[in-house]
């Protein structure tokens, strides 16, 4: 009989102490996780600003007819998204903003060049751009790794 009580006894400890254990290591785990740096939440930021104003500047251009402009949806979602993982911060974004950001500054030539038909879609597209332009030094100014 005293076995089989120690043999439960010995059972009860060793759950207390893998209970304990847990406890300690999620403790440890919470501290040690990684904190983003401010630069990343200034830079989330400026590309939810961006993102919402392409998504105005798409519903006032094409007031007429929503769907005619998904190009324009897709991308805000994508804007969107890069905004996400710059609450995240991740170290990648700033070579896949800095690629989307050219292509947006080539894709604005063909809008100034129409900027007299339609001025508030050429303003808001240069807001958007100059948004994620000034987003990016951010993110390469934000160090690589921050635990404290």
């Amino acid at each position: 009989m005293p076995s089989s009580k120690n043999n439960i006894c010995c059972r009860e400890m060793m759950y207390l102490s893998y209970v304990c254990n847990l406890r300690s290591q999620k403790r440890r785990n919470f501290s040690m996780q990684q904190t983003i740096h401010k630069n990343y939440k200034i830079a989330a930021y400026l590309i939810f600003t961006a993102s919402a104003v392409t998504l105005i500047n798409h519903f006032l251009h094409y007031a007429d007819n929503i769907t005619t402009g998904t190009l324009a949806l897709e991308t805000t979602l994508l804007i969107a998204v890069l905004g996400y993982f710059a609450t995240l911060g991740k170290d990648w974004l700033k070579w896949v903003l800095t690629f989307i950001t050219v292509i947006s500054v080539f894709a604005l030539q063909p809008i100034l060049k129409e900027f007299d038909t339609y001025p508030v879609y050429g303003i808001l597209s240069v807001i958007a751009c100059v948004l994620q332009i000034i987003a990016m030094p951010f993110l390469f100014l934000a160090p690589k790794d921050i635990v404290k």
